[in-house]
């Protein structure tokens, strides 16, 4: 994983696909965190495969991309057979057909394709109108930054990961004492359910998400429950950020 979708931590995955590489093992690098963020060049990570989604590159959902060195797709067969794939059929053999058609099988998911397309287009071109990554990355972190001013000294509001938000990217993290979020196996006792907090927030038109966030071993790692995490889009601004503080603190009191 590239960046984390809970922490907001940047791995070394150039090192990763070095390390991996001298033990022979195949790099694939998730980065549907990191494309939206930060810059992201395949050739210096020098991984062998990476993949990201479309909606977080404000495409549509059950969309997404992979890109894979030409010298491995041409080793790898095809999972799923159809048309498109294959270039004839014979009685009792095929060919198949050529790059990357012949992993394409069957009809594919067209409009979704030509908006994701046009998604990549919009972002990149709205990149170079604002000054190019480095403006958003700054942007990004003074927003996390005026968030978790807003609470620090506040006992009940517990960080996961780092504070520093030079170490962060796009997201945060975090849990309520007192709380417990959706997929929690055991409420732990004297504890309050705290969809109602993401429950509140939603209604003044807040999107936030609870739970373990496809990383439970994570979550199982740091010893912590499901969390609520927050994340920003280059479309977030100061005002977004104020209002979601407010909008928490509220939503906290109210459920008491």
């Amino acid at each position: 994983m590239h960046i984390s979708n809970v922490l907001g931590t940047k791995n070394d995955v150039k090192k990763i696909s070095e390390i991996g590489h001298g033990v022979g093992a195949f790099v694939i690098i998730d980065g549907a965190q990191s494309v939206p963020h930060i810059p992201v060049d395949v050739k210096d990570i020098d991984c062998d495969a990476l993949v990201f989604s479309g909606h977080k590159v404000y495409g549509p959902t059950g969309s997404g991309a992979l890109y894979c060195k030409q010298d491995i797709l041409e080793k790898l067969s095809p999972f799923m057979g159809g048309g498109e794939m294959i270039l004839s059929v014979k009685k009792d053999s095929f060919e198949m057909n050529e790059l990357p058609w012949r992993f394409e099988a069957g009809t594919p998911d067209i409009e979704s394709g030509i908006v994701l397309g046009r998604s990549i287009v919009w972002l990149k071109n709205l990149l170079e109108e604002i000054g190019g990554w480095d403006v958003l990355i700054q942007h990004e972190r003074s927003l996390m930054k005026e968030f978790l001013d807003s609470f620090d000294g506040i006992e009940w509001f517990k960080l996961f990961g780092k504070k520093n938000v030079e170490e962060r990217y796009g997201v945060i993290a975090f849990n309520i004492e007192g709380f417990g979020f959706k997929g929690c196996k055991e409420m732990e006792e004297g504890k309050k359910e705290g969809s109602g907090i993401v429950e509140y927030l939603s209604k003044k038109g807040v999107a936030v998400r609870e739970g373990y966030h496809c990383a439970e071993p994570l979550h199982d790692r740091f010893k912590v429950g499901p969390t609520m995490r927050m994340s920003l889009g280059i479309y977030n601004n100061i005002d977004d950020v104020k209002t979601f503080s407010k909008l928490l603190k509220e939503a906290l009191l109210s459920s008491y």
